[in-house]
């Protein structure tokens, strides 16, 4: 039998304000992870991406998102074996009432655990480098398994 994912532990980094910066950094759009041929909502009860957040969205065990039984990976399963046929990404959906809202991306780690507690885990903007999400620049950046 394959191994399903138990809990996916996402930690999503905004940067921080600058004045050198052309946009604020900070967004009320959606946020969006893409794992094993499927999406979860990034969103908790706080005012989540606003400039400095660092929040981890936790889904299935343990889970502190909102609408956790709607982004829940045990339903219907996911497999581990799945993480490796699809592509895992941040997705970015500014609001319809602000298409030209911008967020500045400061790092992303993922770490997936399966039901037999092995570990699968992502990661983007390691370094000192950030990344602007927006629909000048694009909507999506995809991680790096490591």
């Amino acid at each position: 039998m394959a191994e399903t994912v138990s809990s996916i532990d996402a930690e999503i980094i905004t940067a921080t304000d600058d004045s050198s910066l052309p946009y604020l950094v900070g967004t009320d759009g959606y946020v969006y992870l893409g794992l094993a041929g499927r999406e979860f909502l990034c969103n908790t009860t706080g005012n989540d991406f606003e400039s400095g957040n660092d929040t981890h969205y936790i889904y299935g065990d343990g889970a502190n998102v909102t609408e956790p039984e709607l982004n829940d990976p045990r339903n219907p399963a996911l497999n581990i074996s799945d993480l490796d046929h699809t592509p895992a990404y941040i997705r970015f959906a500014p609001l319809a009432s602000d298409p030209k809202d911008h967020w500045l991306l400061e790092r992303v780690d993922v770490t997936v655990t399966g039901n037999n507690g092995s570990k699968v885990q992502y990661s983007i903007l390691a370094g000192s480098d950030r990344l602007w999400l927006s629909a000048d620049s694009g909507l999506t950046v995809h991680l790096k398994k490591i």
